[in-house]
């Protein structure tokens, strides 16, 4: 980051997280969102409204998470990831860096780096 230039975080009071979680500069997060223990996040991580992160989940540089999105355990991101409304993360998957998880998708395997995936039917475009 340049001198002098700071990335303010903004955490809705309504969020419920543990003392012990990780977080970067210019992280948001909405109201709503659950946050359980042993939780990493990278700076600028855009969290929605009612998302949930499971244990010990890690979220690199800036991930925008859509509404009501479900990480689950164990689970990883890379940085500069989207991830749609409603998606389902099942324990311990991973998502490489610039990966595109489309709405209501559930994610039971690897995700590889700049992959767009999406269900209904489940296909991988890239």
């Amino acid at each position: 980051e340049k001198k002098g230039f700071h990335l303010a975080s903004l955490i809705h009071p309504s969020v419920i997280k543990p003392d012990d979680f990780e977080s970067g500069p210019g992280l948001i997060m909405y109201p709503g969102v659950k946050v359980s223990y042993g939780v990493k996040l990278g700076k600028g991580v855009f969290i929605n409204y009612n998302s949930m992160l499971g244990h010990h989940v890690s979220i690199d540089d800036y991930t925008f998470i859509a509404p009501s999105a479900t990480i689950n355990a164990r689970c990883s991101i890379g940085k500069s990831c989207i991830i749609g409304s409603g998606a389902t993360f099942i324990p311990g998957v991973s998502v490489g860096s610039n990966a595109v998880v489309g709405i209501g998708t559930t994610i039971f395997s690897t995700v590889k780096s700049g992959s767009v995936v999406t269900d209904l039917p489940r296909k991988i475009t890239k």
